[in-house]
């Protein structure tokens, strides 16, 4: 609904290669950090904190994250309520465990200890258990004496379990104090045996020179016999952060003698291309033919910690030591691991998207709410689902030869009461049809307001744009990911019902992916959607349209892998046209789902015949003036609520009278003989 410049941009940042092979995929694979991944039996799972949180995800693909699913949230009180760090989650005697850092909220981040949680039963998903705070100090007898202790991991090496962690070599109160990196055995699995041992300093030229020297992120690898730590050094919020390791002399000496390791690095640091790289774990590829380095990355230069995860094949050198190569920029194709299969799209020919126009026509109209609803819920939901209103303003649009309407759903209204919501979906088409109107159908929305919830909707705020219109899913989807297991059976369950009804024009799966600063975020469902669109593959065609040339990355899935190319544009006639011409490079069926804002030079006059004599679908936002508010323009409200002095959408007024005659003069000369 919001339009940004989709003009001959796309020259630049849309019309690359987007054709990317079906065995490669290309870094960064997620947002993220401290990325922890291991591989048990046919699946790979996926340990990661959010939300003060962990959350596991499971998927028969190493490249892909899966569904994630909340299996600990951190509790209101005591010494692990807030920070939650780096998770990891180790298999062992048939119980997961999980060992992350926790504290009092900072900064200074200086009450950071370990923890260990355990699953009831061998199911990854089952109830996790508290197994308390892991005493990392010099005095076990003393449990206040604890020490600062984060990026634990844990191995077996000779029958013995180890724990090798970053922390001080005592309790400051700044959280400027180098880190160091311990080893000690363990009694079991939550329990330390003995005294911690000193395993490495930040001593050598390429792990020190910053402000601060650490140690961290220890991960162990064992190859042959042989067994390595790979921890991480330099500042964690700079791109100088790289990779260092110890080497195990003898694979029969004893690990807790820090003169039996030796230290080498950097073995893994990045370039002007890629920053910062730390903090990986090491899993093999699904036949087990490969080792595979997965980490994170700095997005950018400036001191913080924005990052994403990457992956990439490693080898191993004729001395036995790991071969990491350097990183591989973002954006290079590599080959899929080896054993994983990508998901196939089942995406329409050329040929089918071209029958399906010869078949439809020019399609023309608005996207539609009717004027009593502020929102898609109020739209749907039993209480207030407005047939009569419905009636009549489609009528009004057959009345100047409009065929096609735009509607959005919710997920919500389909959950409060999903048989009923499928009738009234019934009901509006039997409607919509009576007037000679197609529809198409729009799933999820990133635009307005992020939070929603069922029952009676809010009243308009006077004089503001869309004051009530609601994303779907919105922020709960971050809050709750297992929500994603119930928006794949509502798109599932919406396209099986649907599939074949020709009252249907086109599916339209996401509105402006990425909308309201969340770029990439959406990337996850955006793929999802699809997934499950193919999975269905309805009789009629399957879009998402691209509407912000900066959002790189979005823009290639919608548009690899739309049957009809869908695309928004707010813009005067020049530069519509300008993007006109890059999108017919992609070979297949326009249709323009969002146009004409009459501050903008986007208008029915000027751009509706330039629709028409390119054959563009040409669907207008907006049809009559109601509590939407849309007549008002996106960044300028009117607090009083009074007349704008230009509408900036909508058709007609509330009764029916158009809001400038000679627009709908226009509108039917062009579209009824």
């Amino acid at each position: 609904m919001i339009m940004r410049k989709l003009t001959s941009l796309f020259l630049i940042s849309l019309f690359v290669s987007i054709a990317f092979a079906e065995g490669t995929f290309t870094n960064p694979v997620w947002d993220g950090a401290d990325p922890w991944m291991v591989k048990q039996g046919d699946n790979y799972y996926y340990c990661a904190s959010e939300h003060n949180g962990i959350f596991v995800s499971q998927s028969p693909n190493l490249t892909s994250v899966g569904v994630k699913k909340q299996i600990w949230k951190a509790p209101a009180e005591g010494w692990n309520r807030s920070c939650i760090w780096a998770p990891e989650i180790h298999f062992i005697d048939g119980r997961w465990y999980v060992y992350y850092a926790a504290g009092l909220s900072g900064g200074p981040f200086i009450h950071q200890r370990t923890g260990v949680l355990r699953s009831k039963t061998e199911d990854i998903y089952s109830a996790y258990e508290d197994m308390g705070m892991i005493y990392t100090g010099n005095n076990s007898k003393d449990q206040n004496s604890n020490i600062w202790a984060i990026d634990m991991t844990v191995f077996n090496h000779n029958g013995k379990l180890y724990a090798i962690w970053s922390g001080w070599e005592k309790q400051m109160d700044t959280d400027a104090t180098p880190q160091q990196l311990y080893i000690q055995e363990m009694i079991n699995p939550y329990t330390l045996k003995g005294k911690r041992v000193l395993l490495s300093t930040p001593e050598e030229s390429w792990e020190t020179g910053g402000s601060l020297n650490l140690n961290e992120g220890p991960e162990v690898l064992q190859h042959d016999g042989n067994v390595f730590i790979v921890y991480s050094c330099r500042e964690s919020w700079m791109p100088e952060y790289r990779q260092g390791m110890l080497q195990l002399k003898n694979p029969k000496k004893s690990l807790l003698n820090k003169s039996n390791w030796i230290k080498k690095g950097p073995v893994f640091e990045g370039d002007d291309k890629v920053l910062g790289v730390g903090h990986c774990s090491f899993v093999k590829s699904p036949d087990g033919t490969e080792d595979w380095i997965v980490y994170h990355s700095k997005k950018d230069t400036i001191p913080g910690w924005n990052r994403d995860v990457r992956m990439q094949p490693f080898t191993w050198n004729v001395d036995g030591t790991p071969n990491f190569g350097k990183p591989i920029p973002a954006g290079q194709e590599l080959n899929r691991p080896s054993g994983e299969k990508a998901t196939a799209p089942n995406i329409w020919t050329v040929k089918q998207a071209e029958a399906w126009q010869k078949e439809n026509g020019w399609l023309r109209g608005s996207n539609f709410n009717p004027s009593t609803a502020i929102n898609q819920l109020e739209t749907w939901q039993a209480e207030s689902f407005d047939t009569k209103t419905i009636d009549r303003e489609l009528g009004w649009a057959e009345s100047i030869g409009m065929n096609c309407m735009r509607v959005y759903l919710h997920h919500l209204a389909w959950e409060v009461d999903k048989q009923g919501f499928k009738k009234r979906m019934d009901k509006y088409l039997e409607i919509a049809n009576s007037h000679g109107i197609k529809t198409i159908f729009v799933f999820f929305d990133d635009c307005w307001n992020a939070t929603y919830k069922a029952g009676k909707q809010p009243d308009p705020k006077p004089g503001v744009h869309n004051s009530g219109w609601v994303r779907d899913p919105g922020d709960l989807l971050f809050q709750q990911p297992q929500l994603v297991n119930k928006l794949e059976a509502y798109v599932k369950d919406i396209l099986t019902t649907f599939k074949d009804d020709k009252r249907i024009a086109l599916w339209d799966l996401y509105n402006e992916p990425g909308n309201n600063d969340q770029g990439n975020k959406s990337m996850p469902l955006l793929k999802k959607v699809f997934e499950w669109g193919w999975t269905i593959r309805p009789s009629q065609p399957m879009s998402a349209g691209v509407w912000n040339s900066s959002l790189t990355e979005l823009n290639q899935f919608q548009l690899k892998n739309s049957d009809i190319i869908t695309y928004h544009n707010y813009e005067d006639p020049a530069k519509h046209q300008a993007a006109i011409d890059t999108l017919r490079h992609f070979g297949r069926p326009l249709l323009c789902t969002e146009y004409m804002a009459r501050r903008n030079n986007s208008l029915f006059q000027n751009i509706m015949p330039l629709l028409k004599k390119e054959n563009i679908g040409a669907i207008n936002w907006g049809l009559v003036s109601g509590k939407s508010n849309t007549k008002y323009a996106w960044d300028e409200p009117l607090p009083d609520g009074g007349e704008p002095k230009l509408w900036f959408h909508e058709v007609f007024r509330t009764d029916g009278t158009p809001y400038k005659q000679e627009e709908v003069d226009l509108i039917k000369s062009l579209t009824i003989k």
